[in-house]
């Protein structure tokens, strides 16, 4: 088995975190997120935007993800 990659792109980090998540505890019938392959564009460019907002107010790399 291979290492898992590390994600370059917010559409990647968030497809990971959705991969891992610990879904398993949430209670029976809870909606899970879905992957961003399965999203609208405008749900896409959102993100970037959101990403682009935190890193320019500076936010750490390691608590974006």
């Amino acid at each position: 088995m291979s290492p898992t990659q590390a994600a370059a792109t917010p559409l990647e980090m968030y497809d990971q975190a959705v991969k891992y998540a610990r879904d398993q505890r949430l209670p029976p019938g809870t909606p899970t997120p879905l992957p961003t392959k399965d999203w609208l564009p405008e749900n896409i460019g959102v993100l970037n935007r959101y990403y682009d907002w935190l890193v320019s107010g500076g936010a750490s790399m390691h608590t974006i993800p």
